[in-house]
């Protein structure tokens, strides 16, 4: 949404407060969109989460549209148990 409202910006053009509702909305779903083509699985540790946040606020993505897409992936632990 910043990315785009940026963009926008700089063209002295404002966004239509429906359509800024509307993007907000779907934030949260197109952040995980953008994640998925870029990573497609979660971080190996702390490092690689924080090197993924950081992409995903370079795109201009809001903290909590960031958390959200980190609260979707499985866990690591459940990762690494064997299938019984």
């Amino acid at each position: 949404n910043r990315r785009i409202e940026a963009e926008l910006g700089r063209h002295r053009l404002t966004l239509d407060p429906d359509i800024s509702a509307a993007l907000r909305g779907t934030e949260p779903q197109r952040a995980l969109a953008v994640w998925q083509r870029r990573y497609g699985r979660p971080p190996v540790d702390a490092r690689e989460r924080q090197k993924q946040m950081r992409f995903l606020m370079g795109r201009g993505f809001s903290s909590d549209a960031i958390r959200h897409v980190f609260s979707q992936l499985p866990d690591k632990a459940d990762e690494d148990e064997p299938d019984s």
